[in-house]
């Protein structure tokens, strides 16, 4: 059985104001689910490379989550950290957003019960 550990992150959306981001963390797995409704830390995406990458407010939240040290700890690299974990944004798009390897993937979110954390 997995232990997951939940938090909350606040910071600004697009609008200028304050939102939190639910945030659950699958130890076992590696995995961070990033639940962010109101455009708070969603990635960004890149026309002229027709991909998505971290944007900043995506990697500010990720450097509050690599000092906590609760997954991959052993890892002293933060751009080393970012690659190891397994993460799944569930944003505001009608899709989910998976990050394995500093790689994005893209997934309709009708697949979303695959990997969902179930609240």
């Amino acid at each position: 059985m997995s232990t997951y550990f939940k938090l909350m992150y606040t910071g600004g959306n697009l609008m200028d104001e304050l939102a939190t981001v639910e945030i659950a963390i699958d130890v076992a797995a590696e995995r961070i689910h990033v639940f962010d409704a109101y455009y708070v830390c969603e990635p960004q995406y890149d026309a002229v490379k027709k991909a998505y990458s971290f944007s900043d407010e995506t990697t500010q939240m990720a450097r509050v989550l690599f000092k906590k040290e609760i997954i991959c700890s052993e890892i002293v690299n933060f751009n080393d950290w970012v690659k190891k974990v397994d993460w799944v944004f569930y944003c505001s798009k009608s899709l989910l957003l998976r990050c394995l390897g500093g790689e994005f993937l893209t997934y309709p979110k009708e697949i979303e019960s695959e990997f969902l954390y179930k609240k």
